[in-house]
């Protein structure tokens, strides 16, 4: 939860070992979802 707004949040995770990493790849989806 976000304590600033009480908003629910979700936290995504991911080894820094793994061989072919996601989350920033996701990250800039995301983004370019949002219009930013």
């Amino acid at each position: 939860t976000n304590i600033s707004t009480g908003e629910e949040v979700a936290i995504k995770l991911e080894c820094i070992k793994t061989r072919h990493p996601q989350l920033h790849i996701e990250s800039r989806f995301y983004k370019m979802m949002q219009g930013g």
